[in-house]
């Protein structure tokens, strides 16, 4: 059987809130809180939680890094990630309980278009190599990945396909 491995180019730390009510400039006491990684992660996660076989790819740094490596090392996932200068941005939601709405905040982070730079070819010098049992699925920041994928890959991230 085929593995899939995800590239997540842009994860992030997701936490999740509960408020009764969300009002501006007010500290707001949040309830029922919650952590999870995003993107291709939860694709990988979700092909070994079927039974399939997966390994996450992703591009990861500073100290929200290592809380998302923390979180992934509970989830006891096969993966690789891809050191970057810059932080793993934390995107947060409120659901707020009086009126049934869910508020969402997440940050480009350094994968954006106006942070690439800040990428310093991270997978030619930590290896990440598929072989031929290996399928890729990209995610994240789309407004990258979508414009050439096989450009971005191969270039950016210093993929090399089939070794």
């Amino acid at each position: 059987m085929k593995r899939i491995a995800t590239l997540t180019v842009n994860p992030a730390k997701d936490v999740a809130y509960e408020a009764d009510r969300v009002f501006h400039t007010h500290k707001i006491r949040a309830h029922q809180e919650h952590y999870d990684p995003d993107g291709g992660i939860n694709m990988a996660r979700a092909i070994a939680r079927l039974g399939g076989p997966a390994r996450a790819h992703y591009l990861v740094g500073g100290a929200t890094g290592a809380t998302l490596d923390s979180l992934l090392d509970m989830h006891q996932m096969v993966r690789s990630s891809i050191p970057i200068q810059g932080n793993t941005p934390v995107s947060t939601a409120v659901y707020e309980r009086e009126t049934a709405k869910e508020f969402r905040f997440g940050p480009r982070g350094p994968a954006s278009p106006s942070g690439i730079a800040s990428m310093s070819r991270p997978s030619r010098r930590h290896g990440m190599r598929l072989s031929r049992r290996e399928r890729i699925a990209a995610a994240g920041a789309p407004e990258i990945v979508n414009k050439d994928p096989a450009k971005y890959m191969a270039v950016t991230m210093g993929l090399r396909p089939f070794t």
